[in-house]
């Protein structure tokens, strides 16, 4: 389904500073066009209704209206019988570009990805469906020199096969170039590191992982499609506060959901500036029912989502805060800074750390679209210990590869640390006897996942692995204070590597511009037909890490 352009506004006909405009080349320079269309930067396209109507799905329904919701203004230095003029979000080198490939005329294919990708986007913005799949051979073209850049495109877009051949170019290559993802290979060699590229940021993280799995082992799978998958209830929501036999306000939802919400003006009004300010104009507005009734405030959320913010606004603790699932969250922080509810974001941050360790990726994901980094790296951690980064999660199916993708790295640079501290430490030997070659006290790694997430004061699990160790049980006191004392050394060796390890979560305040620079080359070939895919909107610049 393709969602209207918010931006197609009617021109402001007063009191608007003239700028000069510009007339677009040909073939949109025509005098006998019906229908002006004016871009971003100022430049008219003189356009005709019916080519747009066969051309696109959006401009069709458009001039389907009446002809007065579709009259915006005339062209400026013209009659008065001038063709209405239409405003749109695209600069004029891009509208060029779609519109060119709507008319019938000679076309010169685009070379570079990044415009290609700026033509798909505007295609499925106007439902352009022939502009669409005319973007499949140039962009298929591209694979062997811009591998990655087109298997992002691909997936964005809907093209399956397109992004097979892609990941099949990578996979090649990798089995010739890759040196393997042991714990001392750099980030960008191993096999997420290095089949990432900036373009790929609003696919799907499950898209990426299936990529990275795929390079890896060749196990082939759908890239652009959700793997099939039960939907999670949420809730059950317990929705407390809603009777007060005192109460002096009703709160309403405007969906009209079922639930009228009994409660005391000056509880809210303390709790929230905003619904302060909804209740003085409640009680300035005149009377138009039974005085004796309690006014009625309704908000536009869901009873549900009330319910909870209206139940942190009445003194408890959080033992008698109301149950939600922490996959609401999101929605709840939203709702709770639209009312500015002070009490209720420290809540919800106590509430989801209660549930990261039995589901440390599903609270990554919270806090990630909460924009929580502490929330975000504790679960990190969580994951990074539970070496589970790369198992596959639903709510990857609705996240973004440019989250996905510092996680893994995150992981990655931590287990190093602790691997790398390991294998430089010295291990104490162990003699199992005469004749009996010593033995390494900790010739496995596991026990340091073990030291990462324990108290060292409390080694008994350090001296229970120490003793699993040995074939005799008989072991000196010296030994255990020898390892005891190593393992002081390697606790707080790792404790200060690990502290310093960055998780460089992207913002979403800020808009960047896809990067220049291409990285990788690739190749394939294959079939397929364009359609519109889930493009999810503009890249997203890193902001300074935390």
């Amino acid at each position: 389904m393709v969602t209207p352009p918010s931006t197609l506004l009617p021109l402001p006909t007063s009191n608007v500073p003239q700028v000069k405009e510009t007339i677009a080349q040909y073939p949109f320079d025509d005098a006998s066009a019906d229908i002006i269309l004016r871009t971003s930067d100022r430049i008219v396209f003189n356009v005709h209704k019916v080519i747009l109507s066969y051309a696109s799905g959006f401009f069709r329904d458009m001039f389907s209206l009446n002809q007065s919701a579709l009259t915006c203004s005339q062209g400026s230095g013209s009659s008065q019988e001038s063709p209405p003029v239409v405003d749109v979000a695209e600069n004029g080198e891009i509208l060029y570009e779609v519109l060119h490939w709507c008319y019938p005329l000679p076309h010169t294919e685009p070379k570079a990805p990044e415009k290609i990708n700026m033509i798909l986007d505007a295609a499925v913005k106007y439902d352009m469906a022939g502009v669409i799949s005319s973007m499949f051979r140039p962009l298929r073209d591209l694979r062997e020199t811009h591998t990655l850049q087109v298997f992002a495109i691909a997936c964005r877009f809907g093209f399956e096969d397109l992004a097979g051949d892609a990941a099949s170019v990578l996979r090649t290559r990798w089995e010739k170039e890759c040196s393997g993802d042991k714990w001392d290979t750099p980030w960008g060699s191993t096999t997420a590191g290095g089949n990432y590229a900036s373009e790929m940021a609003h696919i799907r993280a499950a898209s990426y992982l299936r990529l990275v799995r795929f390079v890896r082992t060749g196990e082939r799978t759908a890239f652009c499609e959700p793997a099939d998958q039960e939907a999670s209830p949420s809730g059950p929501y317990s929705i407390k506060y809603i009777l007060h036999p005192d109460a002096d306000l009703t709160i309403r939802s405007q969906l009209n959901d079922g639930f009228d919400f009994k409660v005391h003006r000056q509880i809210i009004s303390f709790s929230s500036s905003t619904l302060k300010e909804k209740i003085l104009s409640l009680q300035d507005a005149p009377d138009s029912d039974d005085s004796q009734r309690p006014p009625v405030l309704e908000l536009p959320e869901s009873s549900a989502i009330i319910s909870t913010l209206l139940a942190l606004c009445y003194p408890s603790d959080d033992q008698d805060a109301p149950y939600f699932d922490p996959s609401d969250i999101p929605a709840l922080v939203v709702a709770t800074q639209k009312y500015q509810l002070k009490r209720a974001i420290p809540f919800f941050k106590r509430h989801l750390q209660k549930h990261t360790a039995a589901d440390p990726f599903k609270a990554y994901c919270i806090a990630v679209r909460c924009n929580w980094r502490d929330e975000a790296r504790h679960a990190a951690i969580h994951i990074a210990r539970l070496q589970v980064e790369e198992r596959y999660h639903s709510m990857m199916e609705s996240f973004d590869a440019r989250h996905y993708y510092p996680l893994l790295k995150f992981c990655h640079e931590y287990r190093r640390e602790v691997t790398n501290v390991a294998s430089k430490s010295n291990p104490p030997t162990v003699s199992n006897g005469p004749g009996v070659p010593e033995a390494r006290a900790w010739s496995s790694l596991d026990w340091m996942w073990k030291l990462v997430g324990s108290d060292i004061r409390d080694a008994t699990w350090a001296l229970s692995f120490y003793a699993s160790y040995r074939s005799s049980l008989n072991y000196y006191n010296r030994d255990r204070e020898d390892m005891l004392s190593r393992l002081n050394v390697l606790h707080s060796d790792i404790s200060e590597r690990l502290n310093k390890l960055v998780l460089e979560i992207p913002g979403d305040d800020e808009l960047g511009q896809w990067r220049s620079s291409m990285k990788s080359p690739g190749t394939g070939k294959g079939k397929g037909k364009g359609r519109k895919g889930n493009g999810k909107g503009k890249m997203i610049a890193a902001n300074p890490p935390p």
